[in-house]
């Protein structure tokens, strides 16, 4: 909300322009002598609004075939197209955070996909 009530920018003075420059060399945006873009921070957070919906959507679609599942080969399905859409939320944020993620390993629950 920051972000957006300063016009789509993170803020570069002011009390919280030292969080955002934080945040800015946590994803790779600043680096750790000072240098390189704070104000380009506004659009990873934009990015990362985004990938945190579409990763809330997957586990809502997750919890929806979980609930429903018949059988382990029901499970397994669903939680195999719930790996899938991490590794899609992580291509999307490592496609607005120079530094790059990695996705988790997969899901294993004995009895079901392990």
């Amino acid at each position: 909300s920051i972000i957006n009530g300063n016009g789509g920018a993170a803020p570069a003075t002011g009390p919280m322009a030292p969080r955002f420059g934080a945040l800015a060399l946590a994803y790779g945006l600043k680096n750790a002598d000072g240098t390189g873009a704070v104000i380009a921070l506004a659009a990873v957070v934009t990015a990362l609004q985004g990938a945190s919906l579409d990763l809330s959507n997957a586990l809502m679609t997750l919890e929806t075939a979980a609930a429903s599942a018949a059988d382990a080969a029901a499970l397994a399905a669903a939680l195999a197209a719930f790996e899938t859409a991490i590794a899609a939320v992580v291509a999307e944020v490592d496609a607005a955070v120079p530094a790059p993620l990695s996705p988790p390993a997969a899901i294993s629950i004995a009895g079901v996909n392990a």
